[in-house]
């Protein structure tokens, strides 16, 4: 397989479905502040993992509080 049968594959179907799932993800960590653009290129900070687990644990754990009738908040490692 040669550089353009690759591209042709990237470009059409289920690669195209990737890049524009890829694209809309990148745009979403620019709009949440988490990512920034430059000379149109994505830029991800080292932290964006970390923020993101700690946004979906926050999540989960607010929305559990919610379903059980309780309270959520927050705690700080070694606390």
């Amino acid at each position: 397989m040669n550089a353009r049968e690759r591209s042709e594959i990237r470009d059409s179907g289920f690669g195209r479905e990737v890049e524009k799932a890829m694209s809309r993800c990148a745009q979403r960590l620019v709009e949440m502040g988490l990512a920034t653009t430059k000379d149109g290129n994505i830029h991800i900070s080292r932290c964006t993992v970390a923020t993101l687990e700690r946004l979906e644990l926050e999540r989960v754990g607010q929305q559990m509080a919610i379903e059980r009738g309780l309270t959520y908040s927050t705690t700080t490692p070694g606390l």
